[in-house]
Order: C-alpha cells, then structure tokens, then sequence
C-alpha cells in the first residue's frame, strides 16, 4: 500500500505538518502579546524582535516551500485522464511558483522589508490563482471530493471579498493560509484514493 501513496499526498501532509509545528515553536518564543486578529504571520519571522523564534518561523516557510512544490509535482497524477490538462498544467505552475516565493519569504522575513513585501504579494497571488485554476480544470471529475471542492471555492471567494474589504489584514492572512493547507490536504486525500486507496471510503459531505 505504501508504494500507491502519491506524492501529493505526502507532501500535503507534510507541509501542513511541518508549517503548523515550526509555527508553534515560533509562537511561544515569541516575546509579545499576539492575536490573529493584529499580528501577521511573518511576525513570527522578525528577527530583531524573535531572535530564537524567527529561527523556527523562517525555517518552516523554507521546507513548506519546498514541500509545495512537490505537491504540484504530484499533481502530475491528475493529468492523464483530465479534457482540461491546460487549466491543471496553469495551476501547477503558479502553485510551484507559490512554494518558490514562500521558501523566499523564509529566506528574506520582515528584516529585509522590501524583498519581504514582494515575495509575500507574489505568494498570495501565485496561491489564489492556483487554487481557482485546480477548481476549475477538476470539478466534477468523479475522483474530485466535494468538500475539496466547496473549501476551494470558499477559500477564493472568501479571501477575495476580506481583500476588498479589510485589505491584507491579519485575519485575512491566517485564513487564507490555514484554508490553503485544509485545500491541499483534502485533495491530497483525493489523489490517495484516485491513485491506490480504493478501499478508502471517500470523505463526502
């Protein structure tokens, strides 16, 4: 069983492993007060005002880069059979893309306020759009869960609307985070199942 894992699968895992544990150590060496309502997540990432927990933060959006782009590399599983492989090939790139430039904002946090600005941007936009592209080029495709679906449509319609509303408010960036991971969880479940779980029910709503 273990040979029928794809690798979106691992990766979705691991990164949503990795990202939340390395943020934890950051947050409890983090020395001031801090709510996801005033706080950004590269805060986390400051050197000057974490030293010890800047080290974590920084270093978990380095291997959560990395296990982005590899989950976009296992989404190659999706190709084959799909009428609408341009829409998922799109999507594939800009996710690759996203994971490049949040392994970037790890190398370049806060401290550096100009390539920290730039790389932040280009990884929301590059996630945002990825996200649409693998909705649109996926839905209805049997293989496809809908709760994978609903979170994506409601991560990108929710995401655009606090953007227009509040701007890039904290809460705005927590959210469109943690909903990326949840999207690339579920469907890496998907992928499990449409590549070797057969015997796994699907997680339907």
């Amino acid at each position: 069983m273990t040979n029928n894992v794809p690798l979106s699968t691992t990766s979705a895992i691991c990164l949503a492993i990795v990202f939340c544990s390395f943020l934890t150590v950051s947050i409890f060496n983090y020395p001031r007060a801090w709510s996801p309502m005033t706080t950004f997540l590269s805060d986390f990432g400051n050197m000057k005002i974490s030293p010890l927990g800047s080290l974590f933060y920084n270093a978990g959006c380095i291997m959560t880069g990395a296990a982005i782009v590899a989950f976009y590399l296992g989404m190659s599983d999706w190709e084959a059979d799909d009428r609408r492989m341009l829409l998922l090939g799109a999507a594939r790139v800009l996710g690759i893309a996203s994971g490049i430039a949040l392994a970037l904002i790890g190398l370049y946090p806060e401290d550096y306020p100009s390539l920290h600005r730039f790389w932040s941007l280009a990884f929301f936009t590059l996630n945002f759009f990825s996200i649409i592209l693998i909705n649109a080029s996926l839905v209805g495709r049997r293989d496809y869960g809908r709760p994978t679906m609903i979170v994506g449509f409601g991560l990108s319609i929710v995401t655009m609307f606090s953007f227009l509303t509040w701007g890039g408010a904290p809460s705005v960036e927590w959210f469109t985070v943690f909903a990326s991971m949840t999207f690339a969880v579920l469907l890496g479940y998907d992928s499990y199942r449409k590549k070797g779980g057969n015997n796994v029910a699907p997680f339907n709503i």
